[in-house]
């Protein structure tokens, strides 16, 4: 087995984060950094873990497992943000 997916499945998650840290409305840091930055940062690092993935596996179900990843992460960052927001506050 390939170690490709393993390391598109880490680059993914440092994608998904760069994308959540350049909203504002993140509720990880204080302080928000620059946007189109992070942004572009995220996006480069989808798309090389994206290139990673389909050339190890079936297009379809790269792109397919690639998209659910993503989602599932940008679903969740919020809640760990207002998790961390509560435990702040108290």
């Amino acid at each position: 087995m390939s170690i490709y997916p393993y390391l598109a499945l880490i680059l993914s998650f440092g994608g998904s984060v760069c994308v959540y840290l350049a909203s504002r409305h993140q509720l990880w840091l204080k302080k928000v950094w620059p946007a189109p930055y992070l942004r572009y940062i995220g996006f480069i690092l989808l798309g090389i873990s994206l290139v990673l993935v389909v050339t190890t596996m079936q297009l379809v179900a790269g792109v397919f497992m690639m998209l659910i990843w993503v989602m599932l992460l940008l679903v969740l960052f919020p809640y760990i943000g207002a998790w961390k927001s509560l435990r702040r506050a108290r």
